[in-house]
């Protein structure tokens, strides 16, 4: 499970908690937030993720390229891409015009001026 919260704010980020678990509950796994901070804080002691405080709130992203989750095939019977998952999201984030996604792609420009991600 740990692994699991860490590919999905891999593939996410920079996410906020409600988001994960919106994100496990759609995989079917129903967990509090409190239950995520652990697999949070586990992982951030691990060293593979870190967390950026914008509008007093905290996105998650990832300091390794570590990938423990391999994705099957979808319901075509085609291997499914993380890249493009990753591509398409990003696209989303920046193509919204909503104030949340707005605050993200700010958190997204931050990171990336410290050279935290690409």
């Amino acid at each position: 499970m740990t692994f699991l919260v860490h590919d999905i704010i891999a593939i996410s980020q920079p996410i906020r908690i409600t988001e994960i678990k919106e994100i496990l509950s759609c995989l079917g796994i129903e967990s509090s937030e409190n239950y995520i901070k652990r697999f949070i804080y586990l992982l951030n002691r691990l060293g593979l993720i870190d967390s950026y405080e914008y509008s007093r709130t905290d996105y998650y992203y990832s300091l390794s390229d570590v990938k423990k989750i391999k994705f099957g095939k979808d319901k075509n019977n085609k291997n499914i891409d993380r890249t493009k998952i990753v591509i398409s999201l990003r696209q989303y984030i920046v193509a919204s015009g909503e104030s949340s996604e707005k605050k993200r792609v700010n958190v997204l420009k931050h990171l990336r001026e410290k050279g935290v991600i690409c």
